[in-house]
């Protein structure tokens, strides 16, 4: 019986030698699972902040373009609400061009209507009774022409003042695009720089 509690006495003492090499190879392979699995979700989540950069960049970069567009649209307000003006400026002069032609004209047809009505005979045939309708007639139409006239130059003066308006109310928004462009490219470089640094 000895002999026999000798051989189980040997038998556990090799079992315990022979257990602890697989007991401390388990807890190493447990450690490299947790670690392996540590790895995992690092990797899972840069993957997410890959995709997540990478659609930021796609959308500053559609922004930026948008911004690009505006501003081109606004320019181009700009460049034809100018034309505009200068147009306007240009028949406004020629308004009152042709409304001090018509003025001088009115005013020397008045004064011989009235040297005529000085100088007339009150005894007059009906040559001189035809002589003043048309001469009435004349200073009435070229009165109608002179009102018109003016009244055209004062929807072009109040024409050219919208377009002013208009023009400083463009250059603001132009302004604010611009700024609003300039913001997107920088956000747009950092989201570049950021993902470059990623990669």
């Amino acid at each position: 019986m000895r002999a026999a509690a000798a051989a189980l006495g040997l038998l556990f003492a090799a079992a315990a030698v022979w257990g602890q090499p697989v007991q401390q190879k388990r807890r190493e392979l447990g450690q490299i699972q947790k670690e392996l699995e540590k790895t995992r979700r690092e990797i899972s989540e840069f993957q997410k902040q890959q995709t997540s950069l990478s659609q930021q960049l796609r959308k500053l970069e559609t922004h930026d373009l948008e911004g690009r567009r505006k501003i081109e649209t606004i320019q181009r307000n700009i460049r034809q609400a100018e034309e505009k003006k200068s147009e306007l400026k240009t028949r406004i002069g020629a308004l009152q061009l042709a409304s001090g032609f018509w003025k001088t004209t009115l005013s020397n047809e008045l004064r011989d209507y009235q040297a005529s009505a000085a100088a007339r005979d009150d005894a007059f045939g009906t040559r001189a009774l035809w002589g003043e309708s048309f001469r009435r007639a004349a200073i009435a139409e070229k009165t109608t022409v002179l009102a018109s006239l003016q009244g055209f130059s004062r929807k072009t003066e109040q024409a050219q003042a919208e377009v002013q308006r208009r023009s400083l109310e463009l250059a603001g928004r132009s302004r604010k695009a611009k700024a609003e462009a300039q913001d997107s490219q920088e956000r747009l470089e950092q989201t570049k720089a950021a993902f470059a640094e990623n990669h």
